[in-house]
């Protein structure tokens, strides 16, 4: 299939310089119909202060009814950080599991190298909890542990820093307040003997393995039972930064991985401990460093990319349950006109929408566009 160029649908300047898009499947709030929530964190540094101001734009994106076609996502529902009292939003990810009541958690990694979670119910967002902010190191990535504990009152939050570190929190949840417990924070990446950025921190299938992506181009993986004094694999892939890791929501074996060298690795985490592991697949360059992948909410073959000054990519990734997985981009979007660093689906179950959504830094554009059929 050749890759195709696609369509958009919406287009419109976020306030500050976009550097994270985040949505959900479809929810129900009361009598509303249902949306798709959908957060943009923006991060833009003041020159003549030195000060690294953030914002929070969240959207509730409504879903076509029988008959009907996607709209667009319209007008943020809420905002966080009009007057410069947020930091830096450099990522953010929504929690996958509703509250008691419906609620819905958003984490956030913060310039001042804070995590902040967030509380959205309705139009109203409320901050519950904060991490303390740190003297050195950016907070670059964070993600949520979609694996463990199946009820909505603990899960753990692993993140990254600009100062070669990685931290893990668990996380004790109730209506009000979030509780923070550090349990791990350890030196993971270095280049030429000083600290490199980790440009991204996953959990896996397996509570006690976690992986880090490094500046220096390595990609790592801890036994997180073993005091993190060392990884238990490094594996050197990649030729540049490793950028972005992405397990797949339902295949718990099957992580993608992607750098700044433009080129896309799968991984079945069973044998990534080999004594001589190699990517299920590793892709050509695909056109753009890889800063965000995102599955497919709901089709495991589907993959969409953020690939920065390459816009994005749609990729069909077929045979995953073989040794040798087929790699093939089936549409571009190039619109955007600097570093596309967001980017996720907007999918409803029935397919009669599939769109993605993209956002990009120095240009402060957003861009909703159509996925074509398989």
């Amino acid at each position: 299939m050749a890759d195709e160029q696609c369509d958009f649908v919406e287009h419109f300047k976020t306030p500050l310089n976009a550097c994270s898009l985040e949505t959900l499947p479809p929810v129900s709030w009361g009598d509303e119909k249902r949306i798709w929530p959908l957060m943009i964190g923006c991060y833009e540094l003041d020159e003549s202060t030195g000060e690294r101001n953030g914002r929070l734009d969240f959207y509730a994106a409504p879903v076509p009814q029988d008959g009907e076609t996607f709209q667009g996502i319209g007008s943020p529902r809420n905002v966080i950080g009009r007057s410069n009292q947020l930091s830096g939003v450099l990522d953010g990810k929504w929690y996958n599991r509703h509250l008691d009541d419906e609620s819905l958690l958003y984490a956030t990694a913060h310039a001042s190298g804070e995590i902040i979670v967030h509380k959205i119910q309705g139009e109203q967002i409320t901050l519950i909890g904060r991490t303390d902010s740190r003297d050195s190191g950016l907070c670059l990535s964070l993600s949520w542990d979609l694996y463990g504990d199946s009820s909505a009152t603990k899960s753990r939050i692993i993140s990254s820093y600009s100062d070669g570190k990685v931290g893990i929190h668990d996380i004790n949840i109730s209506h009000d307040k979030i509780g923070f417990e550090q349990t791990h924070f350890f030196d993971a990446h270095k280049m030429f003997r000083s600290p490199a950025e980790v440009w991204c921190a996953s959990f896996t299938s397996n509570p006690n393995v976690a992986m880090t992506g490094g500046d220096e181009g390595n990609l790592k993986i801890w036994d997180l039972r073993a005091g993190v004094l060392s990884p238990m694999q490094t594996l050197k892939d990649f030729s540049a930064g490793v950028t972005v890791i992405s397990p797949h929501p339902r295949i718990d074996h099957i992580i993608a991985c992607g750098s700044y060298d433009e080129t896309v690795c799968i991984y079945d985490l069973r044998t990534v401990t080999d004594s001589k592991p190699s990517p299920l697949c590793h892709s050509d360059p695909v056109g753009g460093g890889l800063w965000r992948m995102k599955w497919h909410p709901y089709d495991d073959s589907r993959l969409l990319l953020g690939a920065m000054h390459g816009g994005c990519r749609i990729v069909q990734l077929d045979d995953l349950s073989s040794e040798s997985v087929q790699f093939e981009i089936t549409q571009k979007f190039t619109n955007h006109e600097s570093m596309a660093y967001g980017a996720d689906w907007i999918v409803d179950k029935t397919a009669q929408v599939v769109v993605a959504a993209s956002c990009s830094f120095y240009d402060r554009a957003f861009y909703a566009w159509r996925v074509n059929e398989k």
